[in-house]
């Protein structure tokens, strides 16, 4: 029988990416010893972290490295070519420590450094979050190329990684071999795994290290091509399908219940509100069924232009099989219908909430067939009214029947939502003019369907309202934020103080409420908080003009204002002092600090802002608050070409994706200097509305040296909800 170590050294080995930590904690729970277990897992961790291709940082580099076995040294040292540092591995932590400088002893040192710069470029190109590393192997006779790239998205209840490992004999450089493996780990209450391992023989041109990273990248590319074929292939949403047929726990891995759960190819069938499945012990299998059913003699019959003995005396002939058994298995897949709940729930709450919607369904089915639903399916009489195929001598995706309908409810295509599960079905509406929705799952659907109907502008202010005082800020890795700046934002935004929840300070202030997180233990007092705080809230002029002359005291060599109240912490970004001139303007300072303004005129001159700034994510960011400083351009007549030259660089962002806050920021400066093309980025606003009536919280400001970044849902929501009633009033 096994041991507890050997049993709680495969959970560590078989740890999910990204989710070590919590198998370590499940481990420490389910072993009578507890804690006092870890040490005697050690090989286990080290075994985990060397075939995962583990990363670790090392101390005062922000590059992440990689471990594995084949860079490794003594104990638990190893070596990163490319930074010349060996360093020690705390296994259990993922930490690196005792960093000390290393020089590569190889005959090969040349080839491996030029692989490192092409493998480098490959990798900075095409993954995020990756390490890399090229290494001698066996005794220097052969090189090693390793890359991975970890992807984790626990609020979306995900977590991936791609490990490819690639050898070749320096003596014989034409052939190179190796795998990609692949390993997501999806998961809610219950667990999704999916494994792919792909060996791989690649031949190579020759021994420079451009054509072996080129081969290999070719090949990276075609598998990840393939694995996309792969799942679009599988059942349509299934993956979204099993993560809302599960409630939403939050939770990490249940080991129980792994196992417990299975995806694949199901063969059942039906649409968007009814789906059958067919019992195991059918005379007919549910794939020639299937195939039945997309035949042209179906179609014929779903028409009405086949007799249902028509129909299956046909069907016969053309499959080889007796009309009984094919009359049989029709009536079995009848008996097999189930409704969907959720979707009957969601046409209620459309009911319930927009008593002016008329709701018909449309239905490629038979007369005979249709008949028997009614029977059956009482929930049929939902509907205003049922549209089935059989009766109109037209079936979907032909143009007539949709033009049918439309004549018979007497209303314009405009004004139709069609939601199908086919998408040449929703194609076909869509070029008529109708509203399509290609139908994935329930909770999508009435996300879109919620979208469309209700009013956005109240949704999201009831959201608001629900959640007073509960907005915050939360970063990339999930920890929680409370900070001054976003809730002074949503109050700029709104005028509503009861939304949000303030630290407040005398005369500046500080982006961080109570202990600083994430940073340094003290954390000194900001200019861009202080100036928003001096313009959203009521401030005596005395004490503004105070702490404008001392912020006049706060800029470098270049005349540029820093960012802290802290002379040795010399910061600068071109969004603070936007916002500092902004705050010079709003007491009536004029422009006190040019430099500082001729600095943000070239920022935007030159595009610099494209790429985010060190403590903002998005190039919308600098654009808007260049917006706000633009509205003193009638009575400071320094900031006339600032607001030229922002007109333009706005039409340069016109249709450009970007996530809900940067979107909605864009609107709002668009909207405040004249540039009125703002109907699509609008449309595609709305589309992102969240079921509960927001919108997702985005990366906004970020850490400057860090560079994690932080994200609001109440600031999304409070923008977005600005920019669509600016739209309206426009």
């Amino acid at each position: 029988m096994a041991s507890t170590v050997d049993i709680a050294s495969s959970f560590i080995e078989g740890a999910p990416p990204g989710e070590l930590a919590d198998v370590v904690a499940d481990v420490k729970t389910l072993t009578s010893n507890g804690a006092d277990i870890i040490p005697s897992l050690a090989p286990a961790f080290e075994r985990y972290n060397e075939t995962q291709l583990a990363t670790v940082k090392l101390p005062g580099a922000s590059q992440e490295v990689l471990i594995s076995e084949y860079n490794k040294l003594d104990g638990n040292r190893y070596f990163d070519v490319e930074s010349q540092t060996s360093f020690e591995v705390d296994h259990v932590t993922q930490e690196a420590s005792a960093a000390q400088s290393y020089v590569l002893d190889s005959q090969n040192a040349d080839l491996i450094k030029s692989l490192l710069k092409s493998l480098g470029a490959h990798a900075r190109e095409h993954y995020p979050n990756c390490a890399y590393g090229v290494y001698p192997i066996e005794n220097d006779s052969a090189v090693a190329i390793l890359l991975v790239s970890n992807r984790y998205s626990p609020n979306n209840f995900w977590n991936g990684r791609f490990r490819a490992t690639y050898q070749f004999p320096v003596s014989e450089p034409t052939t190179v071999t190796g795998k990609i493996q692949v390993d997501v780990h999806y998961y809610e209450d219950g667990n999704v795994a999916l494994n792919t391992n792909k060996p791989l023989n690649l031949s190579v041109s020759s021994l420079s290290a451009e054509s072996i990273i080129s081969r290999i990248a070719t090949a990276e590319r075609d598998y990840q091509e393939d694995l996309n074929r792969a799942f679009v292939q599988m059942a349509e949403g299934a993956f979204k399908g099993l993560r809302r047929q599960l409630p939403i726990t939050r939770q990490k891995v249940e080991w129980e219940k792994v196992g417990g759960y299975r995806l694949g190819q199901d063969i059942s069938g039906g649409g968007v509100i009814l789906t059958w499945d067919l019992p195991e012990d059918t005379v007919i299998s549910a794939q020639i069924f299937k195939r039945m059913l997309t035949s042209q003699t179906w179609s014929d019959y779903e028409r009405g232009n086949l007799s249902e003995n028509g129909c299956y005396q046909r069907l016969a002939e053309d499959f080889g099989i007796d009309s009984a058994d094919i009359a049989h298995t029709v009536r079995q897949a009848r008996e097999s219908l189930v409704t969907d709940t959720a979707i009957m729930n969601i046409i209620s709450e459309i009911r319930a909430g927009a008593n002016h919607i008329a709701i018909f369904a449309m239905s490629n089915i038979s007369q005979p067939d249709y008949a028997a639903l009614l029977l059956d399916h009482r929930g049929m009489c939902s509907f205003d009214r049922v549209f089935p195929s059989g009766c109109y001598g037209t079936r979907k995706p032909e143009l007539s029947f949709y033009n049918k309908v439309l004549r018979e409810i007497d209303t314009p295509p405009e004004n139709v939502i069609f939601v199908d599960d086919q998408l040449e079905n929703v194609i076909s509406a869509q070029s008529i003019g109708i509203h399509g929705i290609a139908y994935t799952n329930a909770a999508e659907l009435g996300r879109q369907l919620r979208n469309l109907i209700f009013d956005p502008v109240e949704r999201g202010r009831e959201f608001l309202r629900r959640n007073a005082g509960e907005f915050h800020s939360i970063t990339e890795t999930d920890q929680i934020v409370r900070e001054n700046f976003s809730q002074l934002l949503i109050l700029e935004a709104t005028g509503d103080k009861s939304l949000v929840s303030l630290e407040y300070h005398q005369k500046s202030w500080n982006f961080f409420q109570g202990n600083p997180i994430l940073t340094t233990e003290t954390f000194p007092d900001d200019v861009d908080t202080t100036s928003l705080a001096l313009m959203t809230l009521p401030t005596d002029t005395k004490t503004a003009n105070l702490l404008l002359d001392q912020i006049l005291g706060l800029v470098n060599a270049d005349g540029i204002v820093t960012t802290y109240f802290d002379q040795t912490r010399e910061r600068i970004d071109p969004v603070v002092c936007v916002n500092v001139l902004r705050l010079f303007c709003t007491y009536g300072r004029g422009i006190a600090l040019p430099l500082t303004l001729q600095w943000v005129y070239d920022v935007l001159a030159h595009r610099a802002y494209i790429n985010g700034t060190r403590y903002y994510t998005s190039p919308e960011s600098f654009l808007y608050f260049v917006g706000q400083l633009c509205r003193f351009s009638t009575g400071v007549l320094a900031l006339r070409p600032l607001e030229t030259l922002l007109i333009d660089r706005l039409k340069e962002r016109l249709q450009v994706k970007a996530d809900p806050l940067s979107l909605a920021m864009r609107i709002l400066t668009c909207l405040s200097v004249g540039v009125s093309q703002v109907e699509v980025d609008l449309r595609e606003l709305l589309s992102m509305q969240c079921e509960d009536g927001s919108w997702e919280h985005c990366p906004f400001t970020r850490y400057g040296l860090s560079k994690v970044s932080i994200g609001n849902r109440g600031l999304t929501t409070a923008f977005v909800v600005k920019a669509v009633e600016m739209c309206r009033g426009s």
